[in-house]
């Protein structure tokens, strides 16, 4: 695939030679005489057991135990090496794998045959007519299985290479996945065989799997020296490729006879070195956390991939367990290797891996333990399978389950604040009494919880924290005008990424630190404005009242002003202190006012003491409304009424104040205060208070009643009275 290739292209042409591989190998395979049987040796009884039996073989029974097939009057007995699916595993040396390839021949020559006929275990003959060639769906769930391993690993690793073209581990996935096109497919063919193939195309089919699975090994060896970091300046990668191409082709020239030494050992060298590469990578990446989680992506697939493995294939082996029929389905764990490589190279969702990654470790490892114990007990101790089961659960579950969770809690839940703790560092940033502080206190803040090893200003618009980079960074938003906006690169020193988690815990705080402010603006608004209020009250009531009694000719009238700018003065006091006021108290305190101004313009008070309203409080808003309007009354009745005595009654009446106020003078005329605009003043005020006050005029006095609930009314029907 030349890189001139757009990737449509590339794909297609992958697609391509996929399938006329794969179209090769199914030519191949549905060529073979078709039998109808599905057998499996059993070792106890000493034959071929049939698990399946159709079309020629319809007629024989299943669970039959063959034993012979004879066929043109030659005779095979049927020994248990015939039904292997993988002879390199099966088979000590070549010596005897030359003998199973010759069985392997003249039992084909026997299935090529018109007719032939098996002979079963009681002598009885099974005579069956095979047809000429396998049709395409009666090949089994395995045959198809591994075709379907061989073309994903192989398009997996073109589409990387594809967007990848340019770094050496895609380069060498690209070769360990045509490496799996070759191997799976050709091992899908004489692994899923009914009896026999023909010996020459059974060695070249082994052959070319071996082959395959050479360069695979190579290949993933090659990877790991160049990913997701390259180890050392030796281009180790051709290197490697070349000595597993020239052990292959020792073995084809029988330089070795063991197959453990040419084929197997071969196998078990590619795992220990690609073991001691991935610890090298580990070590070599802890001071790059996208590297070290492009790796992780390996591993983790790794990981998985030889733990069911050993759980499919090799466990159920050491209980006695026979997993030949698995064979076909294992090749699916080659999958998640290449599923693996592939996120990593393409570094999909790096940022989101680490905390799960290190989840499913923890739980592969208690499983690996489970079953190693469980081993040990059984097999060392010779304990019964049932007590070996409870003695591996039982120490699973006190002892490794809380390891687990303190290596969890250790190794990747850092010890963050309390909210409490990180409420409070959060309000002292808010709190900050300069620009130059809150600054100082958010990137300790960000160090605290983060631990970057840099951290720059954005100069564009952050409106919520990002990850970029591969969670290598993490962009936050500006903090008002006071701190700009940051990027946050590289978190705990290096060590990791930036995480989902770590978005989320930026949020808070962000949030956390908005609420504050907005908090702490609202408590100055409410200081402002209580400012402005008080500083109105002293320009308009003590101001005005002493200016008045600056202007007076009338000693009488001077004191008089003077007083009531000291009661203004002492009203605003009680304001500041925030606190309600005793009606009781509100009530004393205007019975001994109302008195010395009356006193001092000559004029009675009858002011009986009221029930006491011990229980009850006024916030100091109705205070101040209800206190203004007595006030007012008094200071018109003083001006205007050439009154001689006053009569004031104070009760309550259901739920609300009643306030009676009545002088013997001239009653109102149209030109009065409390007759025009005064009038409408305590109006208003009644009605903020949410009752009214009515008056009563004649000839022979005034009578004014102010009426108003003891229970505050709710803002909104205030603002709607108002």
């Amino acid at each position: 695939m030349p890189q001139r290739l757009s990737p449509a292209s590339g794909f297609v042409l992958a697609l391509l030679v996929a399938a006329a591989l794969l179209s090769l190998v199914i030519s191949f395979a549905m060529r073979q005489p078709a039998l109808g049987l599905q057998l499996r040796w059993d070792d106890a009884a000493g034959g071929a057991r049939v698990l399946a039996s159709h079309g020629p073989a319809a007629a024989i029974p299943e669970g039959t135990l063959l034993n012979a097939v004879t066929a043109g009057g030659d005779y095979l007995a049927l020994a248990r090496t015939d039904l292997v699916a993988e002879p390199a595993s099966a088979l000590p040396t070549l010596s005897a794998y030359d003998a199973f390839l010759a069985r392997q021949e003249a039992l084909s020559r026997l299935q090529a045959q018109p007719s032939l006929t098996f002979i079963d275990s009681t002598g009885h003959p099974h005579a069956l007519t095979p047809l000429p060639s396998r049709g395409v769906f009666t090949l089994p769930v395995e045959f198809w299985v591994q075709l379907a391993v061989g073309l994903f690993a192989w398009l997996i690793a073109a589409g990387v290479w594809i967007f990848r073209r340019e770094e050496a581990s895609a380069r060498y996935l690209l070769l360990s996945g045509l490496s799996t096109l070759v191997f799976a497919p050709f091992a899908a063919v004489y692994s899923t065989r009914e009896l026999a193939l023909p010996g020459e195309q059974f060695r070249w089919l082994c052959d070319l799997n071996f082959l395959g699975g050479c360069l695979y090994s190579a290949a993933m060896l090659a990877l790991l020296w160049y990913y997701p970091k390259r180890l050392g300046r030796l281009a180790l990668g051709p290197l490697v490729i070349a000595a597993f191409g020239l052990w292959w082709v020792a073995q084809e020239l029988r330089f070795i006879d063991s197959m453990f030494m040419g084929r197997r050992s071969l196998v078990l060298l590619a795992l220990l070195a690609t073991v001691a590469l991935g610890v090298a990578q580990w070590r070599g990446t802890r001071r790059d956390p996208v590297a070290r989680a492009a790796l992780q992506w390996f591993l983790l697939a790794w990981l998985l991939g030889t733990t069911l493995f050993a759980a499919l294939i090799f466990v159920p082996q050491v209980f006695g367990v026979r997993t030949d029929h698995l064979q076909g389905y294992a090749f699916l764990l080659f999958l998640l290797v290449y599923g693996g490589l592939a996120f990593g190279i393409l570094r999909f969702r790096l940022f989101n891996l680490g905390e799960w990654w290190f989840r499913i470790l923890l739980w592969v490892i208690g499983a690996i333990v489970f079953v190693v114990l469980d081993l040990f007990l059984l097999l060392m101790l010779n304990l019964g399978s049932t007590v070996s089961l409870s003695l591996s659960l039982l120490v699973c579950g006190f002892l490794w389950l809380p390891l687990r969770g303190w290596l969890w809690t250790r190794l990747v839940q850092k010890n963050l604040p309390q909210k409490e703790e990180l409420f409070r560092r959060v309000l002292d940033i808010s709190l900050s009494i300069s620009n130059e502080e809150r600054s100082q206190r958010w990137h300790a803040l960000l160090t605290l919880l983060f631990d970057p090893l840099e951290v720059d200003v954005v100069s564009g618009t952050v409106s919520r924290p990002q990850l970029h980079d591969d969670g290598l960074r993490l962009a936050l938003p500006a903090q008002g005008a006071q701190v700009p906006a940051l990027q946050l690169s590289w978190p705990e020193g290096g060590r990791r990424l930036f995480t989902p988690r770590d978005v989320a815990l930026a949020n808070e705080i962000i949030d956390m630190l908005r609420h504050a402010d907005a908090s702490r603006d609202a408590y100055n608004q409410g200081v402002r404005e209580e400012r402005t209020r008080i500083a109105r009250d002293l320009h308009d009531d003590i101001g005005a009242r002493l200016l008045d009694g600056l202007h007076q000719d009338d000693i009488r009238e001077t004191r008089e002003a003077i007083r009531q700018a000291i009661t203004e003065m002492r009203t605003l006091i009680n304001g500041l202190t925030g606190a309600d006021l005793q009606l009781d108290a509100a009530i004393a305190e205007l019975r001994h006012e109302a008195s010395l101004r009356l006193e001092a313009a000559g004029i009675t008070l009858d002011w009986p003491p009221s029930a006491s309203h011990a229980e009850q409080a006024l916030d100091f808003r109705r205070y101040r409304h209800y206190l203004s309007m007595v006030r007012e009354i008094i200071s018109n009745i003083i001006r205007h009424s050439a009154a001689t005595a006053v009569q004031v009654s104070i009760h309550r009446e259901a739920g609300h104040l009643v306030t009676t106020i009545r002088d013997n003078g001239h009653g109102l005329d149209s030109d009065s205060t409390l007759a025009g605009k005064g009038f409408y003043n305590l109006q208003g005020r009644a009605a903020e208070l949410g009752g009214r006050i009515d008056i009563d005029s004649a000839s022979e006095g005034t009578c004014l009643r102010i009426e108003f609930p003891l229970t505050a009314l709710p803002a909104n029907e205030q603002e709607a009275r108002a």
